[in-house]
């Protein structure tokens, strides 16, 4: 039902809009006018219109740009698996920044009084409103063309100065056709005339009163959700690889109106309507020009694609009644979610508790704007503690990360049960409602039958499937689902966090440490405070052995680090903001009293979460008479298999396979081959049969 009740909201939308056919919104593929709309509205309540479309923008971007991300098999490039993981890395960043950009826009709805908004475009329809129409698939050169130009400044080719011939002639006789084939044969629009309109509205045509003073203490802050990748110029907020959150805290109408326009070009000067004569290589539009020519070298100089082979729009809906028994609307809708549907029971469960998470995730960045104050207690014997409000942001972090590791096992997982190749994926399906409650308490509730209901889930995931049953992430979630249900139900009875949800001595020492840099794995020096004793701690630090002096906190070498300013880039953590000021000083107060011990001694003081199990192989189709190569053999060995063994001969080659098969049988019977893990029983079987069954090539030849 909400699919097309989302559908007819975006038809009705569109009759608020002129300047153009109903489907292209009246914007033009370059040097597009402000958007205007039919009906009259006051421009307070206008702003907060092309906010919430702006809202919905970035929610899509980050969605679709996290999917293709994780769609790339850097395991499977070969010599190139270092720079797949790159470009992975890179559109990470890139939907991190669009992230910051959903959380600015919030602070900006909130000061012009008008709802959050964390929906999104789930339907596979244009609409009037988004670049593109809304696609989870891989990555590849034809959805790269589509970022490329919706990211792209708003003028014409000719004007963009800032690009050499070379990539003048790339974008005009290759991306642009590309975009538009991948965008359904629709022209990709830019996204830069609806913040045009926004920075006039909130700069020339609000009054001073359509801004809402009394909100500031409500809203999101770098401080809280920033990250910074490293870029040697510190001074500009829109460089590459930092995530922009813009709070509004001025203390007068007109200068929240200039902090407002400022926030909107931030966003802008990041990505989406860069002005021509401006430096691009922090840009989007920059970035994902740089992607698309090396993807293009990287699959040329392979031969091949480089991602799993993931379906679009993998969804956990249930197949409703026959095409032509539907309205059309619902008809086009649901031959869109048939090509994605997981119906594979394990992965069908795994992407039910990613979607959990999901709403998890979103119900707790909404939450955190409803509560006044800041993260941490700042005073008394709770100084350096997580505040309710403080708690939302732990959470929403926490689920970052899960996300990242589920949507890592889901494009492992079979589509179905069908033998067809293909993969399910992150669904990134949106609940049946994002309001919250009017009042405080309600709104805990919810949080705790979510994460009652994700504890029952993995539960069943444990019991119903044997590979499951030892999964130490399960294992672990179960535990923290029941942990968190019961911390959110006391929040609801009492206000308080509770006492059994504030770490004390050790314990808040590594949790400080952990979620200063989110709860993700760091690859520099590794997460060194987690899954240790006290004693372990001091005896292996990460840099030195004066990490720690216990009883003098000015010898300490990670005291220094933590309490470096920001912008020092040897200071920790790392990327992130630093340590609140609580935090840093109750570091130093548990170091210059002696670094004790919690009681009872000897326990660990943060168990880090571990990742799921990494999928089994699949096992073969079944197979009518004797093995041969090309349909039962030649598949079982990796292109990651092939490009390790490519010096000696091809795995891919019937000639050299047939005349290296022993060698290889005792190899893999011994475990030794591959190198990255041993085949299942079931594969070196096959492997034996095809041996014993006179190496047959193909089932016609024999």
């Amino acid at each position: 039902m909400r699919y097309t009740e989302a559908f007819n909201r975006k038809v009705l939308d569109r009759r608020f809009l002129t300047g153009a056919p109903r489907d292209a919104v009246g914007f033009e593929p370059t040097g597009a006018a402000e958007p205007q709309l039919d009906l009259a509205l006051r421009p307070r309540d206008e702003a907060v219109f092309w906010l919430t479309a702006a809202a919905e923008i970035e929610h899509s971007l980050m969605v679709q740009y996290l999917f293709a991300a994780y769609s790339l098999d850097p395991s499977a490039a070969g010599q190139k698996s270092e720079e797949v993981a790159a470009l992975k890395n890179r559109l990470l960043q890139i939907a991190r920044e669009e992230m910051g950009h959903l959380i600015t826009v919030q602070n900006l709805l909130l000061v012009m009084g008008g709802p959050l908004h964390v929906g999104r475009e789930h339907s596979p329809h244009a609409d009037s409103i988004h670049p593109f129409r809304f696609k989870l698939e891989r990555l590849t050169l034809g959805s790269l063309a589509k970022y490329v130009v919706a990211e792209s400044p708003d003028v014409p080719l000719e004007e963009m100065t800032m690009l050499s011939d070379e990539r003048k002639a790339l974008m005009r006789d290759e991306i642009i056709a590309k975009a538009r084939v991948n965008n359904d044969g629709r022209d990709v629009r830019h996204v830069g005339p609806i913040f045009a309109r926004l920075v006039r509205l909130l700069g020339e045509e609000l009054d001073d009163s359509d801004f809402r003073l009394d909100r500031l203490s409500h809203q999101a802050r770098w401080s809280d959700w920033g990250y910074d990748a490293g870029h040697s110029d510190t001074s500009s907020k829109t460089r590459g690889g930092y995530v922009l959150v813009e709070a509004l805290d001025a203390e007068t109408a007109d200068a929240v109106r200039r902090q407002a326009v400022r926030a909107l070009s931030a966003i802008g000067d990041q990505g989406e309507f860069v002005d021509s004569g401006d430096e691009l290589d922090d840009s989007h539009f920059d970035r994902f020009l740089q992607l698309y020519e090396q993807l293009k070298s990287i699959e040329t100089e392979l031969g091949r694609a480089v991602t799993w082979p993931v379906a679009r729009f993998p969804n956990t809906t249930v197949a409703s009644d026959p095409l032509d028994a539907m309205p059309m609307a619902d008809a086009v809708l649901n031959s869109h979610l048939d090509e994605g549907r997981i119906v594979a029971e394990r992965p069908r469960a795994w992407a039910h508790l990613f979607n959990l998470r999901y709403r998890i995730l979103l119900g707790c960045l909404l939450h955190g704007f409803h509560i006044a104050g800041p993260l941490y207690e700042e005073t008394g014997v709770s100084a350096g503690d997580r505040s309710a409000k403080g708690l939302l942001n732990a959470w929403a972090f926490r689920e970052m990360a899960r996300l990242k590791k589920l949507s890592e096992k889901l494009v492992q997982m079979p589509l179905d049960d069908s033998g067809s190749g293909d993969h399910a994926g992150p669904p990134f399906e949106l609940p049946y409602t994002l309001q919250q409650s009017s009042f405080e308490a309600d709104r805990w509730h919810v949080h705790a039958d979510i994460f009652s209901a994700s504890e029952s889930l993995a539960r069943g995931i444990q019991t119903r499937f044997l590979f499951d049953a030892d999964d130490p992430f399960l294992h672990h979630l179960i535990a923290e689902d029941a942990a968190s249900s019961l911390t959110a139900r006391e929040i609801a009875a009492s206000g308080q966090v509770p006492p059994e949800a504030k770490p004390t001595g050790f314990r808040k020492v590594v949790r400080s440490f952990e979620e200063g840099v989110r709860g993700f794995d760091i690859r520099e020096h590794g997460n060194f405070w987690g899954n240790k004793t006290r004693d372990e701690f001091l005896a292996n630090g990460a840099f030195s052995s004066t990490d720690i002096v216990p009883g003098n906190a000015a010898q300490s070498r990670l005291v220094d680090l933590i309490e470096r300013p920001e912008g020092d880039r040897l200071g920790m953590p790392r990327y992130r903001p630093r340590l609140h000021a609580s935090r840093k000083a109750f570091v130093r107060q548990w170091v210059d009293a002696g670094a004790p011990d919690d009681q009872p001694p000897g326990l660990i003081g943060l168990v880090r979460e571990p990742s799921p199990k990494l999928e089994p192989r699949p096992a073969p189709h079944p197979i009518d008479g004797l093995p041969n190569f090309e349909d039962d053999i030649r598949n079982l060995f990796r292109p990651f298999d092939r490009d390790s063994m490519i010096g000696w001969f091809d795995l891919h080659n019937y000639d050299d396979v047939k005349a290296n098969a022993g060698p290889i049988l005792s190899r893999l019977q011994d475990g030794t081959m591959p190198c990255t893990g041993s085949w299942p029983e079931q594969d070196i079987a096959l492997f034996a049969r095809w041996i014993e069954g006179g190496f047959r090539k193909s089932q016609s030849t024999g």
